[in-house]
């Protein structure tokens, strides 16, 4: 049996952190979870309870996809259940004052009065207790692959061990720091500067000094630390090295920061300045028309930039798509923006435009009494009146007839990827299709429905203490479920990790791929083949499609299925049998990430080419199973 080298180890951990190499997941969703005044129970997608648990007053719950785990917290302790409602471990005691719970990638950290306590998602302690060392309790951030404690006068950043690294962080002012976290970053940020710490605690580059007379912001973004202080603008690497020039500011008040897409937007009262990640100004400043400051809003490859008399599109060059579109009432307009659709919202009209700033279609007059608000989701728009709902496409084309409604508020109607929900005068809930379809029988609530919540395929109606499921064509699912006082309900969702066997062997190789494919986990690629044989086990990061035969070069039957990736060595026993182990790193960034194996081996016997290969594997890198 074979060990995976730690070089081996490292250059697989590397090359599963480019998002360039991230596959699109669908989410898996396994019910609800239900918080009343006294217990927390599961409802499975068929409406069924998979568990209750009896809780102290108030129980707070929260769900995370990591696992996935149910994180329930009352007055006596914090429990981790998984979605069973299996107990992890054992119920983790409240040492006295409010017990607070941060949690991140694989780790569940809780912090009482005097202590912090680090816990894995089987409920483990790892590590010992972290004593506070200020007169108040302390605070916790999880990020990094790290968890940093936060005390009155420092902080301390400890691994998933739960041991400590580097030194301690004093304070140099007298206000408590404040941490913000990247993939690999721990940024500091007190009364007189910011720092910037690698994982292992060391600081890159110098502290930021202020420069004004209140604390710093930061702003994180990937690589990129973004400083605001008083008078300017400062961006920074990851390592502290400063690029480009300040950004000095141009008005009376504290400049605002947009970070996305690769730009930092900076907003005065006067402009809105854009500039790339090294600090390098793009285009020309945008000029405020009106008194009040500018509104950003951003989406994959636009920026939308509103102020009291207009709105402008530019790509992220800073380029104009389309003129500008003039507010046709009193007051400014509001934009709402997918990567599909630019909806301008004045007091009279909505217009929909395209990312080139074409307008789509004719403008959607209002019918009420209030300003219309829109929802836009994948190929739908709703714009909702104080009157009446109605649904258009991208092209700004009617969808179905207007659907009549007596009031509804803001949240009264939601837009989810396969349907939306209309919640009517607080006494009724419909269920439609993306084409504006009643789906079933309007639901009839009390005047106390607090909320609707949707997965891919149902939808959850709270009505004061009463919870109805329905499925996707707005036919109920299971009975009603009644519970204690005003319930709190979230779907227990995840991305699910997968191994999936795919090709055929060749000359008797055979892939066995098992384990735990979540991050954080484990797992081994195995394969039995000829005696004695010196080969490679291939980690590919593209699949071939068709797979290339080489029966061209003498092997017939054989197939590579991936480029050649990361080349890892192995020897089978004199039984035909070698193993590769893999521990999948913990952070959150590699939920997605797929990849292939496939082994290769010598064996002169076999063909004209002398080798022989495997079927292939394919793993994909999810939250929980």
């Amino acid at each position: 049996m074979n060990a995976l080298s730690h070089c081996f180890r490292l250059a697989l951990l590397a090359a599963l952190v480019p998002a360039s190499l991230l596959r699109a997941q669908a989410e898996t969703c396994a019910g609800w979870v239900v918080a009343d005044d006294a217990s927390v129970r599961m409802l499975d997608e068929q409406g069924g309870t998979v568990f209750q648990l009896a809780t102290g007053a108030f129980p707070d719950v929260t769900v995370s996809a990591v696992g996935p785990r149910l994180i329930v917290r009352d007055g006596g302790g914090t429990r981790i259940l998984d979605r069973a409602g299996v107990l992890q471990g054992a119920v983790i005691a409240n040492l006295g004052g409010y017990q607070q719970v941060a949690f991140g990638e694989d780790r569940v950290v809780v912090v009482d009065y005097d202590r912090t306590r680090i816990f894995d998602l089987d409920g483990n302690q790892v590590g010992a207790a972290i004593p506070r060392t200020g007169p108040q309790q302390q605070s916790a951030v999880v990020g990094a692959e790290r968890v940093v404690v936060i005390d009155d006068g420092e902080v301390r950043i400890f691994d998933r061990a739960g041991q400590q690294v580097g030194a301690s962080i004093p304070k140099s002012g007298a206000y408590r720091q404040v941490v913000k976290t990247t993939k690999d970053r721990v940024i500091v940020v007190d009364d007189n500067g910011t720092k910037i710490f690698d994982k292992d605690g060391l600081q890159k580059g110098a502290t930021i000094a202020r420069t004004g007379t209140n604390r710093q912001r930061v702003v994180v973004d990937g690589d990129r630390v973004v400083v605001v202080d008083d008078d300017r603008v400062r961006i920074f690497d990851a390592d502290g090295g400063a690029k480009g020039a300040p950004i000095t500011k141009t008005g009376t008040a504290r400049q605002d920061v947009v970070v996305c897409g690769g730009r930092v937007i900076v907003i005065d009262d006067d402009r809105v300045r854009v500039f790339d990640r090294e600090g390098g100004a793009i285009g020309a400043p945008v000029t405020n028309t009106g008194t009040n400051r500018q509104r950003v809003t951003t989406t994959k490859d636009r920026i939308v930039i509103t102020d009291d008399n207009r709105t402008e599109v530019f790509d992220k060059d800073m380029v104009p798509q389309g003129a500008p579109i003039a507010k046709t009432g009193v007051d400014a307009q509001s934009v709402v923006a997918s990567d599909d659709a630019i909806a301008v919202i004045d007091q009279d009209r909505v217009r929909v435009f395209d990312d080139a700033g074409a307008q789509q279609g004719v403008s959607i007059p209002k019918s009420g009494w209030d300003t219309q608000r829109v929802r836009i989701d994948g190929d739908r728009i709703l714009v909702t009146d104080t009157d009446q709902v109605r649904a258009f496409d991208l092209d700004g084309d009617p969808v179905g007839s207007p659907i009549p409604v007596t009031y509804v508020e803001e949240y009264d109607v939601l837009l989810f990827p396969q349907f939306f929900t209309v919640v009517d005068d607080f006494s009724t809930v419909t269920i439609y299709d993306r084409d504006a379809n009643a789906l079933g029988q309007p639901i009839q609530v009390g005047y106390g429905v607090q909320h609707v919540q949707a997965t891919w395929d149902r939808v959850l109606v709270i009505d004061d203490s009463d919870l109805r499921l329905f499925d996707q064509l707005g036919q109920p699912v299971g009975g009603t479920t009644t519970v204690v006082g005003e319930p709190w309900a979230q779907p227990v969702c995840w991305t699910a990790g997968a191994i999936e066997s795919f090709g055929t062997g060749c000359g008797g190789a055979d892939q066995n791929a098992f384990g735990d494919p979540r991050i954080g986990g484990t797992l081994f690629y195995e394969v039995v083949g000829p005696a004695s044989s010196l080969g490679i086990l291939n980690v590919g990061f593209e699949e071939l499609a068709p797979p290339l035969s080489l029966v061209a070069l003498g092997a017939p039957g054989c197939f590579v299925y991936a480029p050649l990736g990361l080349p890892y060595t192995v020897l089978t026993d004199t039984e035909g049998f070698a193993s590769v182990p893999v521990s999948l790193p913990s952070a959150a960034a590699n939920v997605g990430f797929a990849y292939t194996t496939q082994f290769f081996l010598v064996d002169p016997t076999a063909n004209q080419l002398g080798l022989v290969a495997s079927d292939g594997a394919r793993t994909t890198v999810g939250e929980g199973l």
